[in-house]
């Protein structure tokens, strides 16, 4: 059962916030350039009034969209905040300014809401349903109609012009919401496919591992047992009659032992990590993330670089583990458009580092509760080094290991 901060959190579609505080660092960069070219005009009080509360409220509005704190405050209620406070600007922007709204104010500027309202839109039928674009084109269509009122109480436009003019751009931003709600749709689904195609390769690719495994046991344990039991057999009956050839069977049973012991650790090894064995582990991390890159339609940024044939075995294994695990949650959990991966000797040390643009997790109570992020760092801890996991909602994932060179 999840706990009620999960059940809140809002997974946010792939780009989106990404997107909504491009439009915001866009609005606040055009507004200042536009309005210092018409100061260097002339302008009235009423004016710097006017500049100095749309920088203000566009400033507002992206420290809003940078911070984490307030995504983890109100959850769910995160986006659709930062989606009402843009609704509003405009509206409030046009009030400050005593203007009118739909067709044509004093200033030239009245398409100005009907652009961030479309952006807006785009924005809801990214992450929404179609009803819920729907409702919000409708609304927008009834306040612009009421804000250009005291254009038509004064005879500057008549109602009936006011009101088609609200109705064409209803239909508008609904066509265009509607657009993008189909398209978001049609790659969520392919996104839900290529999920289902991984995970049923990878249910297959367990499969044959563990046939593997039964097949490499049996064939490792089962000579080599059946042999040792051969020879202490012969050793009991000779015990007794001629304890020099017993003894000499006895000293062939040891061998025997010894030689099936270390079969068992060749096997077990390969089986752990086989491409560890046949690549190494530079190649074997790379074989990894273009895997995943190509399973996942990710954007892959690979930085391999040194060698590593000479780490030990342990070594070697962790940071190998360390990036399946990593890299397996990335294609499962994360929701990702990119992904890299960084492996290099720094200093001594062996240094990985998996980052992805996915969604993101509050880092600490999934450590707490999740086997595999903490086996990470068990795995780290155990052989001198360290494992951080770094993540906030809608900010992705890094797992930075840091692994020594040789294990004391």
């Amino acid at each position: 059962m999840k706990n009620p901060s999960e059940a809140a959190t809002l997974v946010l579609e792939p780009g989106l916030l990404k997107t909504f505080r491009a439009f915001v660092t866009i609005r606040l960069f055009f507004t200042i350039l536009s309005h210092s070219l018409r100061l260097g005009i002339g302008a009235s009080d009423t004016f710097l009034i006017s500049i100095l509360f749309v920088v203000g409220e566009t400033i507002f509005l992206l420290v809003y969209l940078f911070s984490n704190r307030a995504a983890t405050m109100l959850g769910r209620f995160y986006l659709p905040t930062g989606l009402a406070l843009l609704t509003s600007f405009p509206i409030f922007e046009v009030l400050v300014r005593n203007q009118g709204i739909i067709l044509r104010g004093s200033t030239g500027e009245a398409q100005a809401p009907v652009m961030t309202l479309l952006v807006v839109v785009i924005l809801i039928a990214w992450q929404y349903s179609l009803l819920t674009m729907l409702v919000y084109c409708v609304l927008s269509g009834v306040i612009l109609f009421f804000m250009s009122l005291p254009i038509i109480q004064f005879g500057q436009m008549p109602a009936s012009f006011a009101l088609y003019t609200a109705f064409s751009i209803v239909v508008f931003l609904a066509i265009v919401g509607f657009v993008v709600n189909r398209l978001v749709a049609t790659q969520r689904q392919q996104r839900a496919e290529l999920k289902g195609q991984a995970e049923i390769r990878e249910q297959l690719a367990a499969a044959q591992e563990r046939n593997r495994l039964a097949g490499e046991l049996h064939d490792v344990l089962a000579h080599s047992f059946s042999a040792l039991a051969v020879e202490l057999e012969a050793v009991r009956s000779l015990w007794f009659e001629n304890r020099n050839h017993a003894y000499e069977m006895l000293i062939s049973a040891l061998n025997t032992a010894n030689n099936g012991l270390d079969e068992a650790r060749r096997a077990v090894r390969a089986i752990r990590a086989e491409p560890l064995e046949t690549f190494g582990l530079a190649i074997a991390v790379h074989r990894l993330a273009a895997d995943a890159s190509k399973r996942g339609n990710l954007s892959l940024v690979r930085e391999i670089s040194g060698d590593f044939s000479k780490l030990p075995a342990d070594i070697e294994q962790c940071a190998y583990r360390v990036a399946q695990e990593a890299i397996s949650n990335v294609l499962q959990h994360a929701n990702a458009r990119k992904l890299e991966v960084v492996l290099k000797k720094q200093d001594g040390f062996v240094l990985l580092e998996i980052t992805d643009d996915g969604e993101g997790f509050q880092a600490a109570p999934a450590i707490a509760n999740g086997f595999g992020l903490q086996g990470m760092r068990d795995r780290a801890k155990q052989l001198g080094g360290t494992c951080e996991i770094q993540s906030a909602p809608n900010e992705g994932t890094t797992v930075r290991l840091r692994l020594p060179e040789s294990v004391k």
